[in-house]
């Protein structure tokens, strides 16, 4: 029982500490990439390839002793000493996007590539030691993979939920470095237990276990469909709500619960049980793609519900996956091999969902395509599992599909502009609805039916005909027309945001300059700041479609842009930088270029946000710090800090506090005369106390922290400012409504 309980909490140690560093180390890499959600998705590319390179050591020492195999164990994690505490690069240059992906592995492969694969090596090397003590459990090891997962688990969630809020990034690096010793101390307690263990020696000349090829294939993609799933839906979700490591770790988590719920001893569910829960939750997937998209929702309790149910559909298909892939674990002496390829499944999968991906596809399709994935799986076509098999029924069922998928394409497609009634949408749904609920027993054509939706939600988008898509590392944006109040509209879109948009004149179909279009009308808050300081130098953090730059033609103005995509984008489609040439626009991440700046501004705003997602590098003590050295005396900070989930102002005023200013917002909602002006919210902090009372006069008010705590560049929370009290006048506009 003592053997068990060492070998037990060194593979709970090991597994913690190697999912724990995750989220830590994506979060110290944040401010260097911009905030990009990508940055995660490469990272958990990184550790994929990683603990790839920890079970290919671990199969290549399968030849020599388990004794002999952990004291090569033991040395690796004491080379991996050199590279700790962990730390991060202050700053990375960006120049060109499509690069910064590659950047970011070369940061994490010089950063913590050692003592990452010394950590993953541990589990396939100490159940192959622990297969050799006396135990009573020795023969079959591979119920201590719960315990390992278990590990993952809780070193996921301790530490957004429990570990953020509490310490700074230096102190989580040194409390992991101290942890990760105790580890080593582990593994040689391990060696010496079983030094001493009067283990039967192992059987001399009898042949390992022959694997045959198609079951090595199958590991492989029982391995790569769910960790495929899972950056997926990570990128579903951190693209549109912002890359957080609570966000991180919510699919990352499931996926390893899946993997503990799989290996228990003794199975909670049937795994034929699964494998229909499986086709159903596929189909059920579908159906939330073809009615609204992945994670749209107006406010953040809605929010809660979708997701909810969204990664409650995928973990099941997960857990059948995982459950069938540990019903086929072969014998003991082939254990290496079997993680082997398992974790060259997850690798493939995270390259091709951090690299190829985002170079050979426009959208972010990659969760709905694993769902298909899924569904050729042959496990999934057991007739066993299946209770109808009628050709007859086969054809009705899809021709209902082909009726449903026709019409919804022909919505997207159909001339004039879309003008469907709600009750043919309605029908439209229902039929296509029960064909994917009827498809459930025939799951060959429901992969049919899937790719079809796959197509469908890549070509349409929720509002509007898409003229434009473009991805890369900082996402997808989206240039589409639509109608609004009867008149033509070209928008920016970013996710499941409108981030800019311009009107076209009626009768030369040409674009019109007109600031009462947008989050910038001339009678909102931006009008305001311009009345009280009439700015000539103005600094802006994002460029959207570079509508800011016709806003005065006294005021010259300077743009800072992470994303040079985006500049060409705006030039192309948009007349505002055309026809009001700023005076620079400087490419690289929004902070560190400014805080280059030798130039003083009067005024800064900063609107670089990413559809609800925001850079909490920008908003941190540090860069409220930063920014009023390069502003005039009597200089002004705009933040536009609109959003559905988050409430920003009492952080961005808790660090405004810290440095002596008073912050001042307002929640403005347009004139019902004023048809295309769009709600938003804002939050003003001037250098100068007098413009915070003319502030007043024009209806802001003062925005008291109440004890927040003001985010840190070593510490912030996601937490500290979730909302759920959105309401409809004063959020962002939503795409889910018709032109």
């Amino acid at each position: 029982m003592l053997t068990r309980l060492i070998f037990i909490l060194t593979l709970f140690g090991s597994a913690f500490l190697s999912f724990s560093i995750q989220p830590l180390l994506g979060k110290m890499m944040l401010p260097i990439v911009g905030g990009a959600a990508a940055a995660w998705i490469v990272a958990m590319a990184f550790f994929q390839i990683a603990l790839l390179g920890g079970y290919l050591l671990s199969h290549l020492l399968r030849r020599v002793t388990p004794i002999q195999h952990g004291l090569v164990l033991f040395a690796l994690y004491a080379a991996g000493l050199y590279f700790l505490p962990t730390i991060v690069p202050a700053s990375l240059e960006i120049n060109e996007a499509q690069f910064v992906g590659w950047d970011v592995l070369k940061i994490l492969s010089c950063t913590i590539a050692v003592p990452f694969i010394a950590l993953t090596a541990t589990t396939s090397a100490l159940l192959r030691i622990f297969s050799r003590t006396n135990d009573k459990t020795a023969n079959d090891p591979y119920y201590l993979f719960m315990s390992s997962n278990a590990g993952s688990l809780i070193g996921l969630f301790i530490y957004p939920l429990y570990l953020e809020p509490r310490f700074d990034l230096n102190d989580l690096s040194q409390f992991w470095f101290t942890a990760y010793g105790i580890v080593m101390a582990g593994i040689l307690l391990s060696l010496l237990v079983a030094k001493r263990a009067k283990a039967p020696a192992a059987p001399q000349g009898i042949a390992p276990t022959h694997i045959a090829g198609k079951d090595m294939f199958l590991w492989f993609c029982l391995a790569f469909v769910p960790c495929s799933l899972s950056m997926g839906v990570t990128s579903s979700i951190t693209t549109d709500m912002g890359s957080f490591p609570l966000f991180w770790i919510l699919p990352l988590g499931l996926y390893l619960l899946s993997f503990i719920f799989a290996f228990a001893q003794k199975p909670w569910v049937k795994l034929q049980d699964l494998h229909f829960w499986h086709i159903c939750s596929a189909s059920l997937i579908f159906m939330l793609i073809t009615q609204s998209g992945l994670t749209y929702a107006p406010n953040f309790v809605t929010l809660m519900f979708g997701l909810c149910v969204l990664l409650g559909l995928f973990f099941i298909i997960c857990w059948s996956c995982h459950q069938t892939l540990a019903a086929l674990r072969p014998a003991p002496d082939r254990l290496t091999l079997y993680y082997l390829i398992i974790a060259f499944g997850g690798a493939v999968a995270g390259v091709l969902n951090a690299f190829v991906a985002p170079l050979v596809l426009n959208y972010s399709v990659e969760f709905p395509i694993s769902v298909v994935l899924s569904l050729l799986l042959p496990m999934i076509w057991s007739k066993k599992l299946l209770p109808f098999q009628g050709r007859k029924q086969a054809i009705i069922f899809s021709f209902i599909t082909l009726v449903g998928i026709g019409g919804l394409i022909g919505r997207h497609y159909g001339k004039p502009v879309p003008s469907i009634s709600d009750n043919e949408l309605m029908a439209i749904t229902m039929f296509f609805f029960f064909s994917s609920l009827i498809l459930v027993f025939k799951p060959r054509y429901l992969a049919v039916l899937g790719a079809a939706t796959v197509v469908y939600y890549g070509m349409t988008s929720q509002m509007g005909y898409d003229i434009f898509k473009h991805r890369n590392f900082f996402g997808t944006s989206i240039v589409m027309q639509f109608e609004r109040e009867h008149t033509q509209m070209l928008g920016l879109r970013h996710g499941n945001t409108l981030h800019g948009m311009v009107r076209y004149d009626a009768v030369n179909k040409k674009p019109v300059i007109d600031m009462a279009v947008g989050y910038y009308s001339s009678t909102g808050p931006v009008q305001h700041i311009y009345d009280i300081k009439t700015p000539k130098e103005i600094a802006i953090l994002g460029l959207g479609t570079g509508q800011l730059s016709c806003y005065s033609k006294t005021s010259k103005v300077s743009f800072f842009e992470i994303d040079p995509d985006m500049v060409d984008l705006a030039r192309d489609y948009f007349p505002y930088l055309k026809s009001c040439p700023p005076e620079k626009v400087v490419i690289g991440d929004a902070r560190l270029t400014f805080a280059k700046e030798q130039q003083t501004y009067d005024l800064l705003i900063l609107d670089a946000f990413s559809s609800d997602g925001i850079p909490i590098h920008i908003l941190t003590r540090e860069a409220i710090a930063m920014y009023p050295q390069h502003l005039a005396k009597n200089g002004l900070m705009l933040f536009h800090i609109s959003n559905r989930y988050l409430s920003l102002s009492k952080q961005i005023a808790a660090a405004a506090q810290e440095t002596g200013l008073t912050s001042y917002e307002i929640r403005y909602t347009p004139d019902k005369k004023n048809k295309f002006a769009l709600p938003s919210q804002w939050l003003a902090v001037p250098l100068n106390p007098r413009d915070g009372k003319n502030l007043l006069q024009h209806g802001w008010h003062v925005v008291d922290p109440q004890g927040t705590k003001a985010w840190t560049d070593q510490r912030s929370s996601v937490l500290d400012a979730l909302r759920a009290d959105v309401t409809e006048e004063w959020r962002h506009t939503p795409l889910d409504k018709k032109p």
